[in-house]
C-alpha cells in the first residue's frame, strides 16, 4: 500500500508542479499581455493628446492670427483717416495761399507767363484760352495781350490758363488745379507718409 500511496503522493506531486507551470505560463502571458495592451493604451492616449494639442495649437494660431489682421486692418484704416486728415489740412492751406496770391498784381504777371508757355506749346492755330470764372476781371487784358479768344473754365480750376489749339486739337493745362493734382500725388512720397512698400 505504501507503494499506491508514494505512487499517489508522485502523481499529486507531477501534477501539482505541472499545474504550477501551467500557472507561472499563464500569469506570464497575462502579464505580457497586460503590458502590451497598457503600451498600446497609452500610445493611443499620447497620440490623441498630441493631435488634440496640435489642432488645438492650431486654432489658437488661427485665432491669433485673426485678431493681429484686425488690429492691423484697423491700424492702417486709422493711418490712413490721419494721414488723409493732414494731407487736406496741408492742402487747404496752399488753396489759401494761392486764393489770396491770386488777388496780386503778381498773379497777373504769372498768369500771362502760363498763357504765353501755353500758346508756345500748342502751336499756331485757332487758340482758345480757358481761365477761372474767378479770373473773369482779367479776360479783356488777356484777349488784349495777346489776341486769343478767351473762355471760362466751367470747372474750379483755381487760376492758370487752359490753352486749346482747336485747329490741332491740342491742349495744354497750365492751371493751378493740375498743378495741385501733380503735387497733391508726390506729396505722399515727400511727406514721408506713404504707407507699405
Amino acid at each position: 500500500m505504501s507503494n499506491i500511496k508514494e505512487k499517489l503522493e508522485s502523481f499529486e506531486k507531477t501534477i501539482m508542479e505541472d499545474a504550477e507551470k501551467q500557472s507561472n505560463e499563464i500569469l506570464a502571458e497575462f502579464e505580457a499581455k497586460k503590458k502590451q495592451i497598457a503600451s498600446e493604451m497609452e500610445n493611443k492616449a499620447r497620440r490623441e493628446a498630441e493631435e488634440k494639442l496640435k489642432a488645438e495649437t492650431e486654432k489658437l494660431e488661427r485665432k491669433a492670427n485673426e485678431e493681429i489682421s484686425g488690429i492691423l486692418a484697423v491700424g492702417k484704416r486709422e493711418l490712413l483717416v490721419k494721414r488723409q486728415e493732414i494731407m487736406d489740412a496741408v492742402f487747404e492751406k496752399i488753396e489759401n495761399k494761392i486764393n489770396e496770391y491770386r488777388k496780386t498784381d503778381e498773379y497777373f504777371q504769372y498768369l500771362k507767363g502760363k498763357i504765353h508757355d501755353g500758346i508756345e506749346s500748342v502751336g499756331q492755330g485757332d487758340i482758345v484760352v480757358y481761365l477761372d470764372k474767378s479770373d473773369a476781371g482779367l479776360k479783356d487784358a488777356v484777349e488784349k495781350e495777346f489776341s486769343v479768344k478767351v473762355e471760362f473754365d466751367l470747372s474750379d480750376i483755381k487760376g492758370g490758363a487752359r490753352v486749346c489749339n482747336i485747329t490741332k486739337n491740342v491742349v495744354c493745362d497750365n492751371t493751378i488745379v493740375d498743378r495741385l493734382i501733380e503735387e497733391r500725388d508726390k506729396f505722399l512720397e515727400i511727406s514721408g507718409l506713404n504707407i507699405g512698400g
